[in-house]
């Protein structure tokens, strides 16, 4: 597995390439974004949402909320969330 790991880091194309014709990081923030996008009009800051997903899609929603951009190679990618983590997301929707 971390030679696999080491292969991906070293990509030119990080946010665009999907493994094993998976999600490429740039169709999983679109995913988020948008999701975060429904949230906005149905909740309209209501009530409180539980999201429960995988430490990407936690990671991908953090930098959304940050306003960050995409990263263009892997060792942009900041450190995801331990299994098991509670995150607070404190999104105004």
């Amino acid at each position: 597995m971390t030679r696999y790991w080491y292969k991906f880091s070293l990509l030119a194309n990080f946010a665009h390439f999907a493994p094993d014709s998976g999600e490429s990081l740039q169709q999983l923030f679109e995913r988020v974004e948008n999701w975060l996008n429904d949230m906005a009009v149905q909740n309209s800051g209501q009530k409180p949402v539980l999201a429960v997903g995988h430490a990407g899609w936690i990671t991908a929603a953090k930098m959304i909320d940050a306003g960050q951009n995409i990263p263009k190679i892997a060792a942009d990618w900041p450190v995801s969330v331990a299994y098991g983590e509670r995150q607070d997301l404190p999104f105004l929707f």
